[in-house]
């Protein structure tokens, strides 16, 4: 319906809040988040000069789309979880160096501090370096490919000193014991194998689909591939590929709509 208001209503700010959560644009207090914020609004204060309801807003979103910002994967949960940090622990995170080989990216960022702060842990530099070695840390950790990820530290391991677990003693495994564990490791092993293998086939068939999805021009194949659906701190790729596949239809209805009202 044709606008009745010079200026946004507060029904239109939540629908437009409510948009750029669904879709990951950029709405926070930052230079992207302004300027999108502004695109929006003038494209339906003085272009379109439609109330902007949920319905209009997913209409002219493959019009508007390749002039908005998009969170970068990880990136919303980072600024949450930076926002939930005192000034101190943000001063600490910011001077940390990081690990040699750790990559300095929004997902790196998201699994160290969801870490820290789920163990009510104080965000330092001691605490991140502690982080870095935990094995539940570090499957979500991106490294450079030219570097290898330390082993995951177990404060129970004796540290090799050159003394042996016993202070220098050798204690010798008996063969019935160590056939044992031998054969227990292989049985928990080919668990977990097992357990795994279907749902690692479904993640890599959806993600194969999801990257292969394209537009018709290529600035619709950027913003396809641009948009991610994530858990926690990894990309949930069967969301992902439902998203996609949704924003391709917009597109293929919007050229519909088009070519019938030239």
């Amino acid at each position: 319906m044709p606008r009745t208001s010079a200026i946004l209503t507060t029904e239109e700010v939540s629908a437009y809040e409510a948009f750029c959560a669904k879709h990951g644009i950029i709405d926070s207090r930052t230079q992207d988040g302004v300027a999108n914020a502004e695109f929006i609004q003038n494209y339906f204060l003085n272009t379109w000069k439609e109330a902007m309801s949920e319905k209009n807003l997913e209409t002219c979103f493959p019009l508007i789309s390749s002039h908005l910002k998009f969170y970068a994967p990880h990136q919303q949960e980072f600024e949450k979880l930076h926002a939930s940090l005192n000034a101190e622990e943000q001063t600490s995170f910011k001077e940390w160096k990081g690990t040699r080989g750790l990559m300095d990216t929004y997902q790196n960022a998201v699994a160290l501090l969801s870490w820290i702060k789920a163990h009510g842990f104080r965000v330092s530099k001691e605490n991140l370096q502690l982080a870095v070695g935990q094995n539940r840390v570090q499957p979500f950790l991106e490294w450079d490919e030219s570097a290898t990820p330390p082993r995951p530290e177990d404060v129970r391991q004796h540290k090799d000193d050159g003394t042996g677990f016993l202070g220098g003693k050798t204690v010798n495994e008996p063969h019935w014991r160590r056939v044992q564990r031998e054969r227990e490791e292989r049985d928990a092993a080919n668990q977990r194998s097992s357990g795994t293998s279907a749902a690692s086939v479904t993640v890599r068939e959806a993600k194969q689909k999801a990257e292969s999805i394209q537009g018709g021009t290529h600035a619709e194949t950027e913003q396809l591939r641009k948009l991610f659906a994530t858990s926690g701190t990894e990309i949930n790729w069967a969301e992902t590929l439902a998203l996609r596949l949704q924003m391709q239809r917009q597109f293929d209805k919007h050229r519909e709509v088009s070519r019938f009202t030239r």
